[in-house]
C-alpha cells in the first residue's frame, strides 16, 4: 500500500482545495464504479 505524506494545511483557501479535491476524488471514484458496473453487468448497490 502506497501511503505519501499529507500536505500541510494552507491557512487560506484551505476549504476551497479540499472540496476541489473531493471533487475530484469523487469524479474518478464515480468512473471507477461504472467500469465495475460494467464488467459486473449491474449497476453497484450505492
Amino acid at each position: 500500500m502506497l501511503q505519501r505524506p499529507s500536505p500541510p494545511p494552507a491557512p487560506e483557501g484551505g476549504e476551497v482545495s479540499r472540496r476541489r479535491e473531493a471533487a475530484a476524488a469523487r469524479r474518478t471514484w464515480r468512473r471507477a464504479w461504472r467500469g465495475w458496473s460494467r464488467r459486473r453487468g449491474r449497476r453497484p448497490a450505492s
